[in-house]
């Protein structure tokens, strides 16, 4: 139901984003990495491109903080024990990593 919803936000939210900047509507750390950068191919020694998976990891570490101590989460993280709901859940996101990258500008 979680995933569902997300991905039905994500409709919603990409919607409002999009007419703004095109750009804010994806992941911009993985795509910056997949773009030229410098004399490089790919975009991986772009100071940006870490810099921005880093913060992400801090943003969900930071998420992960109020959600343990509430009665209701929004997102069960005792599901992430479950082996199969983490490798499920893994592969979707490579999944669309996947799907993803080749179509960043």
């Amino acid at each position: 139901m979680a995933g569902i919803a997300g991905t039905f936000l994500g409709l919603i939210i990409g919607g409002l984003l999009g007419p703004i900047d095109r750009r804010l509507v994806f992941l911009v750390g993985i795509t910056y990495g997949f773009r030229p950068y410098g004399t490089h191919t790919m975009g991986w020694t772009n100071p940006w491109v870490p810099g921005s998976l880093v913060g992400g990891a801090v943003v969900l570490g930071v998420f992960t903080v109020p959600e343990r101590r509430v009665a209701a989460p929004m997102l069960e993280l005792s599901l992430f024990c479950i082996l199969a709901f983490t490798a499920g859940n893994l592969a979707s996101l490579l999944s669309a990593i996947g799907r993803g990258g080749p179509m960043s500008p």
